[in-house]
């Protein structure tokens, strides 16, 4: 830094033991030189400031960026004083928080150096020293800023413990930096201090961080809190001399109200600021997002709608509990943290009280515990008897006797930390004592207590979405979220009520309303982390704390090679000795071994741990653990087999150009086998390395397709967007079509048709790709669909057929399957049901035959509605039981909801209307915002024939409304003139009815046309209609709506007809659904098994 810059700007003098700033003050010139001339090839300049431990630098690297270097003052051979030095280096690395100043580097060569970026403006305490107390609105922009930045430093397992006013920087540009990470420790323990050491600024450390124990994330919300009452009185909480004064007036409640000082501050700030202060971190907002809502004034919209979760797949534990407290026995509740045990004891007691029980409880655990157990229950007795019971032979008489006086429940919490002679012992005296209820709790099963064994065992994917529900008070799980948490808690309910709860706290999930049936509606953003940070921390972080180094090291290679890896292999990368490190975690019970006929394999023992791990490792260790990896697969004697997994590992630990080129590789591969959440992770380290402007155009566009299978709209559109503009600016015309191609297909799936249509058009209206026959062959199709829902089939007929065209001629299979089924779409919607449905089998043969299963529910969709019509119903269940097979494995969200919305549609066109109803209620459609207009519409077609089964025209009519709308904000001009005539219907308006027949004739679709007229003439009883209805039905190839047309029409041609039809369609229907078919009025009407001469009329 030049002379005339320092005479602008100079370093704050309260940041000396933190992040270098530049203050606006006028600076006073330097007056010694730097220890080193250079660190890490920043030369030294001019000094800044100076702390208690450290000196910071103006510094200037080659290339003219310029930085601040903080110099550890007079190092001394002390390797504690030099690893907190540089832990804010280390802390600053590893995150990724906007509010956290950036780190260049740091080192202990030649001196201990931290590198940090030069922020311009001035700290927060030297704003309150200019301006004293701050309105409340700039109060609350604090507030805002800074809870948002705790909360993403404590979802990065980062606790700061010295947060206060000259920590907190404010930028020259209005933004805030949380500074001097110092006495930052991260939620593995990684820290350098110990318990009893007090760290810190006292006057805003919270009450247990002054009595120096254990301190988690809350110690930072109670500084957060002192900050703000401070900011908006201009005063502490309390004035004390000394740390022990403080502490005594927060305890003894003497801390001045903040109201009391401004009684007209507003109520949510107010109770915000006391609530973070709360002298029990119990008390306290439990997290940084908590209290960011509370300010805001959000808190009470997410937070009323979380209710208590349904105690979901623990039947056989609440029945051994039952049966516990009514035979007087003993049952023995196993499970591991996590896994609810505590809840179930809750409910023990509970039952137990309302059953008039007595209740005893005894606790294990803990250094002596397995005495404390006998004392524990010698004091219990003593408060039912005279007397404290001193022998083992006492205490079995004494709770003999208070069993047999009336119904008495033990409870015995955690017995196998006791130790096993002591758990032995309260086993012996338990077990021979008659009429006793008893429920032990624990993780561990030594078999010392006589009695039913229940294991709480994980939730199956069905279980996870139920708890899900029943936590939000909704009727349904947001679509994908069931199996996001599935995958990242392993079925154990309490982190899955735990990430439920952070995610709403973050805003991650969120209330909009209520749906149809009065639930209320979720959203998910999918961009989130579904993993509970906080809680996994709180399960794992101290067990993880307690490893020694070697073993850290070991579960880290674990966690980086993300599945069961032989023990060998591991051992390998690490460099340790077998007895050195797996027996130690097998003790911690973080890992678990696994045999495999080629050895064993050593994994996690819940996925949690490994999510914990990689948060914090570095980007470099990461790499070279995944370097180290793949070269150690490599040299097994049956890598041949193992060579996904090398390719995995050489991806992700490869650097410079080749890294970006081999994840984009490895992308591709994943997307096409259908790994989609893999395929997209692996996407964004491709981007984070760092790719030249062609190869990031490439990598985006790929992200987008991977996003559009996965129905992540907005993330596809946003990164098809910047696959565009990248091509353009380098001047590859084929990469910008194919991405504006893709991009117009997620804007049609999103229902812009009009700027879907326009992205097409300048595709097909530009230069020939002749190199590429996929782009424009792709662009038809979704042109032909766009057509096709406008009403435009004749357009949409053209396209197909020069889509085909097109790809015959480029003689590739897949291409000319994938315009054969634009064809085949139109074909069925214009009565051509047979040719339709066989173009769509040989498309879905070659996705089988072609490794793409994946991809197959929407094709065996569109089979399934063509074999309905066609009267085959056992084949169309048989496409939608495939559908449901390639749902259990696939990543598309909404592929499910699509095959139960086909299952429905079936159901109720033979009658089995309670089927109909939960597969639509198990669908869910209209609760998910992100659904495809397709789908969503699909989904109100079968509720709208659902309801005019059942009678219900007044429910029928709105399921109507809502349809219409949607449809014609979607673009889908023929469903939204269906639902318009439909309305019309039933609200008598002649003109509507007129105009959506008029535009159902132009479009071409015979099937909603006669089901219009049908409608139309049942409804309306309009004669003058059953012809027309019966003419269209026929000529939609449905046998179902002919069916029904036959039965409006009522004559006796039409009774033999219909006769001959149902025989016909009989035989396929599966057995179980013969007798709803049979019950269906037209069926009835047809009496498929009277004879000519029984139909005769007269």
């Amino acid at each position: 830094m030049d002379a005339g810059t320092m005479s602008h700007v100079c370093v704050s003098s309260e940041l000396s033991f933190g992040v270098a700033v530049l203050s606006t003050r006028p600076a006073e010139p330097p007056s010694s030189v730097p220890p080193v001339a250079s660190v890490a090839g920043w030369s030294l300049g001019a000094r800044l400031g100076t702390g208690g431990l450290s000196e910071v630098w103006a510094a200037q690297r080659a290339d003219g960026m310029r930085a601040a270097v903080k110099l550890l003052r007079n190092p001394s051979p002390d390797d504690l004083e030099v690893r907190r030095f540089l832990r804010e280096g280390t802390l600053l690395s590893a995150v990724e928080v906007d509010g956290l100043p950036k780190c260049l580097g740091f080192g202990s060569d030649p001196i201990p150096h931290v590198v940090l970026e030069l922020l311009h403006g001035e700290t927060l305490a030297e704003r309150m020293d200019r301006e004293g107390a701050h309105p409340v609105d700039q109060v609350l922009v604090v507030a805002e800023g800074l809870l948002t930045i705790t909360a993403q430093l404590h979802r990065s397992g980062v606790i700061h413990r010295d947060i206060n006013p000259t920590n907190i920087f404010c930028t020259i540009n209005g933004s805030l930096k949380l500074i001097d990470l110092g006495l930052a420790r991260d939620d593995q323990g990684n820290g350098t201090t110990t318990l009893g050491d007090v760290m810190g600024t006292w006057s805003y450390m919270a009450p247990e961080q002054v009595l120096g124990s254990e301190v988690d994330h809350r110690c930072d919300l109670f500084s957060l809190g002192v900050t703000l009452y401070e900011l908006v009185t201009g005063f502490l909480p309390v004035t004390a001399r000394t740390p022990l004064e403080q502490l005594e007036a927060h305890r003894d409640g003497r801390r001045i109200p903040v109201t009391s000082r401004l009684p007209d501050l507003p109520a949510r700030l107010a109770d915000t600021i006391e609530r973070l202060m709360a002298w029990d971190p119990d008390g306290r907002p439990r997290t940084a997002s908590n209290a960011l809502a509370m300010v805001l004034g959000k808190g009470p919209r997410n937070g009323r709608h979380i209710g208590r979760a349904h105690l979901i797949g623990r039947a056989a534990a609440l029945g051994g509990i039952e049966a516990a407290l009514d035979a007087r026995m003993t049952v023995v509740l196993l499970g591991g943290v996590g896994s609810g045990i505590q809840r179930m004891r809750s409910r023990a007691v509970d039952r137990a009280l309302e059953h008039g029980f007595d209740i005893i409880g005894i606790r294990g655990g803990g250094r002596d515990s397995g005495m404390r157990m006998l004392d524990a229950l010698s004091f219990q007795l003593a408060r039912f008897l005279d007397r404290v019971p001193g022998t083992v032979a006492e205490l079995h008489a004494d709770l003999t006797h208070l069993a047999a006086e009336g119904p008495l429940l033990l409870v015995v919490e955690a017995p196998d930390q006791a130790g096993a002679g002591a758990e032995a012992d309260l086993a012996a005296i338990v077990n021979a004592v008659p009429r006793l209820a008893v429920v032990v709790t624990a993780e561990r099963d030594s078999l010392a207590f006589e009695g039913h064994r229940v294991n709480l065992r994980p939730l199956t994917p069905t279980e996870t979405e139920q708890l899900v529900s029943s936590r939000l008070q909704s009727s349904g799980c947001p679509a994908g979220l069931g199996p996001a948490l599935q995958r990242v808690t392993n079925g154990l309910p309490g982190l899955i009520t735990a990430a439920v709860h952070e995610l709403v706290e973050c805003g991650a999930l969120w209330a909009e309303g209520v749906d149809e049936k009065g639930q209320i509606r979720w959203h998910l953003d999918r961009k989130s982390s579904v993993a509970p940070a906080v809680e996994l921390a709180r399960t794992f972080g101290r067990d993880i704390a307690r490893l020694p180094s070697s073993a850290r090291r070991m579960l880290e290679v674990i966690a980086v090679a993300g599945q069961a890896t032989s023990v060998e292999v591991l051992l390998d990368v690490v460099g340790e000795a077998r007895a050195v490190v797996v027996p130690v975690l097998m003790d911690s019970g973080l890992a678990a071994i696994e045999a495999h006929p080629d050895g064993e394999r050593l994994g996690v023992s819940h996925p949690g741990i490994a999510l914990l791990l990689l948060r914090q490792l570095h980007r470099t260790r990461r790499i070279e653990l995944h370097a180290g990896l793949a070269f150690a697969l490599s040299r097994r004697p049956d890598s041949v087999w193992l060579e996904p997994r090398i390719r995995w590992h050489r991806a992700h630990g490869a650097e410079g150009p080749d890294a970006a080129n081999r994840l984009l590789e490895l992308g591709e591969d994943l997307r096409m086998r259908g790994q989609l959440g893999t395929c997209a992770d692996v996407l964004e380290a491709a981007i984070q390395a760092r790719p030249l402007p062609e190869q990031s155009a490439t990598i985006h566009l790929a992200r987008g397709r991977c996003y559009l299978q996965m129905s992540r709209w907005a993330e596809a559109e946003a990164a098809l967007y910047e696959a565009r503009a990248l091509a353009s600016g380098v001047g590859s015309a084929e990469l910008e079509a194919d991405a504006a191609v893709w991009l117009a297909e997620v804007l049609a799936i999103r229902g812009d048709s009009e700027e879907a249509s326009a992205t097409l058009d300048a595709v097909l209206t530009g230069p020939p790709l002749p190199s590429r026959p996929d782009v424009p062959v792709r662009a038809m199709v979704t042109s032909a669909e766009l057509h096709r829902r406008a009403g435009d089939p004749e357009s949409a007929h053209l396209l197909a057929h020069r889509a085909m065209n097109l790809a015959e001629d480029s003689g590739d299979e897949g291409l000319r399957m994938h315009a054969e089924g634009a064809l085949a779409a139109l074909l069925v919607e214009g009565g051509r049901i047979g040719e339709g449905r066989d173009i769509l089998l040989a498309a879905a043969d070659h996705l089988r035959f072609t490794g793409r299963a994946h991809l197959l529910v929407p094709m065996l969709y569109r089979i399934a509605v063509a074999w309905r019509r066609l009267g085959r119903v056992d084949r169309a269940l048989e496409a939608l039981d495939e559908a449901a097979d390639v749902c259990r494995y696939t990543q598309r969200p909404h592929d499910r909801a699509l095959e139960l919305v086909g299952r429905a549609s079936v159901l109720v066109n033979i009658g089995d209307l309670r089927g109909a109803a939960a597969a639509l209620s198990e669908a869910r459609v209209e609760a998910d915002p992100d659904a495809p207009s397709t789908l969503r519409l699909a989904f109100r077609d079968v509720q709208l024939g659902l309801r005019m089964a059942r009678g219900d025209s007044a429910a029928a009519l709105a399921v109507a409304q809502v349809a219409e709308a949607e449809a014609a904000r979607a673009g889908h001009a023929t469903d939204a003139a269906f639902y318009l005539g439909f309305v019309g219907v039933l609200t008598a308006n002649g003109g509507a009815i007129d105009d959506a027949l008029d535009l159902l004739e132009v479009a071409g679709d015979r099937r909603l046309a006669a089901r219009l007229l049908l409608v139309g003439a049942a409804v309306g009883r309009e004669k003058s209609l059953l012809a027309a209805a019966e003419h269209e039905a026929r000529a939609s190839g449905d046998v179902f709506l002919l069916l029904d047309a036959m039965h409006l029409g009522g004559s006796f041609a039409h009774r033999a007809e219909a006769g001959v039809l149902v025989r016909h369609l009989l035989p396929h229907i599966p057995a179980a659904c013969k007798h709803h078919f049979r019950s269906r009025p037209a069926v009835v009407w047809a009496r498929p098994d009277a004879t000519d001469r029984d139909l005769r009329p007269g």
